[in-house]
């Protein structure tokens, strides 16, 4: 955690692209909100890796993301299950469902949804 840490701050010292920053950030967060653990995160986190992004920054926001995901985890579970109770996404949830890798990605629990 101490290198993504100085590896941010020389980042933001030296010439790196302010979009790879930026990049690198969002990644982070979007990883911190889905829990780890299946294959949803596994997939988005090997997706991260081939864009151009700052993965120093991408690290150090998804560690903190992750500390900071506590307070969220009670309207992400809200927004999720909000999703996942639309009465006309029933049968396309069924459908997913019923695929074969569709339910290790545990789309199912509401926190992964609302993340």
């Amino acid at each position: 955690m101490l290198k993504a840490i100085a590896k941010t701050i020389v980042a933001l010292n030296t010439n790196v692209r302010k979009e790879q920053l930026a990049s690198g950030f969002s990644w982070g967060i979007l990883l911190a909100l889905i829990p780890t653990g299946n294959l949803l995160w596994v997939f988005i986190f090997f997706i991260s890796l081939f864009p151009k992004n700052n993965y120093g920054f991408q690290l150090l926001a998804l560690g903190v993301g992750k500390l900071l995901v506590g307070l969220l985890s009670a309207p992400l579970d809200a927004v999720g299950y909000g999703l996942l109770t639309i009465p006309a996404l029933g049968n396309f949830f069924t459908y997913l469902y019923n695929l074969p890798l569709a339910p290790l990605t545990r789309f199912n629990n509401s926190l992964v949804m609302g993340g």
